[in-house]
Formats: structure tokens, C-alpha cells, sequence
């Protein structure tokens, strides 16, 4: 009898999952007020928003914390606000800034409110990536008939070193000093002090579970994925369904005559099944920038998925949803930096910028007609996604709660 009501009462009031793009832009290209990537994947019940048991932020490019804001996530909330409206854990595909920049600003509120927010918001927020990674980079191989730079750098990307600089600026500008003899009260160290750095091997060769919340029955698993050395595809698993954050990854082979696809094989396996994947892509059209002024690197256009083969994946991979973000070039963009985009039907000439049936004609191609098509969201800031509900059963009765429900598919 407990049990049924249990249903019932889901049936009113279900557990969802909630997948938001807080930012859209590609790469660190400034283009008509889009915020750089990030995705907010939230889960709790139907009427918070399917906020709360949860609150995941998956990389936090420029522009994240505004675009937060908007849809009421704050970075510390006074005593009657709820947490629905906070992240619970921030994750880090990898140290670009069109994917970390905002990590500093969300930290520096965070910091800046705390000794007026509630008890548990004034904890330091758990950030998970990578731990550092040494590797050589070479110089770009810009266009045909221009070899690359000779140039072998040997460089380290720190996660934890971005975290450490989190509070450069207020000291540098002397604001630390002067809000801690405001208050006291707040954390000496300033935003950093707001911040748990979790760090995990990056390989890309096996899953490996970064975070998990058995009370819950949410798990988040990470592998290497190509773009750059430390990068990390994610996927996140609740009881209703799963979500796969691709991050900038790309095939592991950067020579497009030696591989059969732009995408990820590590990704292809790591979505398999998904209700939601998330990924950015780039359009073939950036190959033909030469033809109207500067033409884009190569060394970049390989070390993205192309549009075509994010679809192919999607298919494979039996993805419900492809939802597109870190679009290079964005949707509508005559210019993207300093390369004029052509028009996608004749690419020797300038073009008034693609829109988003040329992306999702391109996603398309990709398709083959013999297996279901998954759907295709061309992204924008805030588009947002929920993974249908299903009925669930109660496993642990005697403590059934908005927060520490434990449940299982019928």
C-alpha cells in the first residue's frame, strides 16, 4: 500500500533530469553576446524545476555565471533561498579558456556573498578534472602549402593551477585587503578558499567513475578524449536516464587521411544508449575561409568534430537527443574572429553566415536510414532539455524524502 502511494505521488511530482546550455559560442571568439561553453545538468523533482538532488555545471566559460543568473542559480543565495538554486559540483572538460574563464568570476561571488549565505552554501564548491599533464606542442600547420612551425614547446596544463589563481586579481588590486577589513568573516585566502580541487589520472582507455552519489544513485564517469592533452568527456547516469557531455573532443587521429571520422571513438563508446549528448562541432565551411580572406587553421578544424560525423555518432551510438554547442562558426555569424565565413551554397564568395537548418542539414548527412535518427538541437544560450520522466520504485521506503529517495526502473 506505502508503495503505491509512493508511485502516486511520483506520478504527481516525478524526478527529472534537466539539461541547460549556459553557453553556446566556439572557442574564445566574442560574437553578438553568446557566453562561452558550459551545461548545466540538473536533477531533482518536477516541481523545482528538476533542480536540487543535483545541480552539475559542466565546464564554465565566459559569461556563465550571467546566464546562470538568469534562470535563478546564484553562486551563494541568503538564508531563504533554497538550494535548488546553487551548483552542487563543478566539472572541467579541459584548460581552455572558452571553458574555464568564468570558473574565477563564480568563485569571487561566491566568496564575496558567503558570510551572508545560508550554512551549507558557505562550504567550498567541489571542482573535478584532470590532474596536470606535460606535453609537447608544436607549431600550427596553418594552410596547405604552409609547413608548420619547426617550434617544440614542452607544456603542463593545471587544473588545480587555475583553481590557485583564482584569487590573482582582488589581491593584485588590493579589494582582497579591503573586503576582509569590511568583514572580517569572510575566507582569508579569498575566492580560492572557495574551491575543492578533485583530481583524477586523465587516460583514455578506460571509464572511470570521478564522482558518485550512492544515496542517489547518480554516478559521473570521465575518459580522455582528443583535443588537447588533460581533455575529458563525461557521462552522467541518474535513474531516469543519462546525459553525455562531449566537451571539444575529436578523433584521436588528427590526420584526416588517416581516420574515417572527426569524432571521438572514446565518445562513440561513451554514449552509448544516451538520452542526451552534448558536443560540439565545427561546419566544413571553415575550410573554405581561404577563398574569402584569412584562412582558418587546420591544425583546428581537425581537432574538432565535424557536424557530419557528430551525426553519424549520435546514430551509431543511439543517442535520443544531439544537442549542438561550441559551434564554430555560430549561427548567423558573418565573421568568426578574424575569418570571413563563406556562403554555404557558394562558397567562393562571402556569405551572410549560416543558420540553423544549414547545421542541421550538415548533422543529416551524417545519418543512415536503416536505424532510428536521434533528434537534433541546434544550440543557443539557455536552450535547455528534459529527459522524460519514468515511473519509479521506491527501494528504501522508510526514509523516502525530496533529497535521499533511493529508486530503480520498473
Amino acid at each position: 500500500m506505502f508503495a503505491a502511494v509512493c508511485v502516486a505521488a511520483q506520478e504527481e511530482d516525478p524526478l527529472c533530469v534537466e539539461v541547460t546550455l549556459t553557453g553556446t559560442g566556439g572557442g574564445p571568439v566574442l560574437y553578438n553576446g553568446l557566453a562561452a561553453h558550459g551545461t548545466l545538468v540538473t536533477y531533482g523533482l518536477k516541481s523545482k524545476k528538476c533542480r536540487g538532488v543535483a545541480n552539475l555545471q559542466f565546464d564554465i566559460g565566459r559569461g556563465t555565471t550571467l546566464r546562470l543568473s538568469e534562470i535563478g542559480m546564484q553562486p551563494a543565495l541568503p538564508p531563504a533561498r533554497t538550494p535548488e538554486n546553487q551548483l552542487t559540483k563543478i566539472f572541467l572538460t579541459h584548460m581552455h579558456l572558452d571553458h574555464t574563464e568564468d570558473l574565477s568570476t563564480y568563485l569571487r561571488a561566491k566568496w564575496l556573498f558567503s558570510p551572508v549565505a545560508a550554512a551549507p552554501l558557505q562550504a567550498p564548491i567541489d571542482i573535478f578534472c584532470s590532474k596536470d599533464v606535460t606535453s609537447e606542442v608544436r607549431g600550427l600547420f596553418l594552410a596547405p602549402m604552409q609547413p608548420p612551425s619547426a617550434r617544440v614547446t614542452n607544456v603542463t596544463t593545471s587544473c588545480q593551477g587555475l583553481v590557485a589563481a583564482a584569487s590573482a586579481e582582488v589581491t593584485g588590486s588590493g579589494e582582497l585587503a579591503q573586503r576582509l577589513a569590511e568583514r572580517p568573516s569572510r575566507k582569508s585566502g579569498g575566492p580560492v578558499d572557495m574551491a575543492t580541487v578533485n583530481t583524477f589520472e586523465w587516460q583514455n582507455e578506460n571509464l572511470k567513475i570521478v564522482w558518485e552519489d550512492s544515496a542517489n544513485n547518480i554516478t559521473v564517469s570521465a575518459i580522455g578524449t582528443n583535443h588537447i592533452p588533460g581533455h575529458n568527456s563525461y557521462r552522467i547516469d541518474f535513474p531516469v536516464g543519462s546525459v553525455v557531455i562531449g566537451g571539444s573532443s575529436s578523433n584521436d587521429i588528427s590526420d584526416p587521411n588517416n581516420r574515417t571520422t572527426s569524432a571521438s571513438d572514446q565518445l562513440l563508446a561513451l554514449a552509448n544508449g544516451a538520452d542526451i549528448l552534448v558536443q560540439s562541432v565545427i561546419h566544413p565551411i571553415m575550410k573554405d575561409t581561404g577563398n574569402t580572406g584569412a584562412a582558418y587553421p587546420l591544425d583546428f578544424f581537425y581537432r574538432q568534430t565535424q557536424a557530419k560525423d557528430l551525426g553519424a555518432l549520435a546514430q551509431q551510438a543511439g543517442v535520443k537527443t544531439a544537442m549542438l554547442s561550441h559551434m564554430i562558426p555560430a549561427v548567423g555569424a558573418p565573421f568568426w574572429g578574424a575569418w570571413t565565413i563563406p556562403d554555404v551554397e557558394n562558397p567562393t564568395v562571402a556569405g551572410p553566415g549560416l543558420s540553423f537548418r544549414d547545421y542541421k542539414r550538415e548533422v543529416r548527412k551524417g545519418f543512415v536510414s536503416a536505424s532510428p535518427i536521434p533528434k537534433i538541437i541546434v544550440g543557443r544560450d539557455l536552450k535547455s532539455r528534459t529527459i522524460p520522466h519514468r515511473i519509479l520504485k521506491v527501494a528504501n521506503t522508510q526514509n523516502l524524502n525530496a533529497s535521499s529517495r533511493r529508486v530503480h526502473l520498473l
